[in-house]
């Protein structure tokens, strides 16, 4: 899956701060995606220090945490499918 393709698949923005309102353009974020039966679903986290993409790593933490948070995700296994 491309980019621009993934892109469309963004259901939530989330930046290093732990803000869920970040308004970010998604071309600075990381993607970090898991499929869901027959369509993906992204979490867009953006580095707002370096007003950009977080280090991989650190972008699958903040995006896992957050779904965990809000009950979207059963459990810290699931790791992502997609990381763009």
């Amino acid at each position: 899956m491309t980019r621009e393709q993934a892109e469309q698949y963004v259901h939530w923005r989330i930046d290093t701060a732990l803000s869920p309102d970040s308004s970010a353009p998604l071309d600075k974020c990381a993607l970090i995606g898991w499929q869901c039966g027959f369509e993906p679903a992204f979490v867009a986290v953006y580095d707002y220090i370096r007003d950009g993409r977080p280090d991989e790593e650190e972008a699958v933490e903040i995006a896992m945490d957050y779904l965990m948070e809000i009950g979207w995700l059963a459990r810290i296994a699931d790791g992502p499918d997609y990381i763009l």
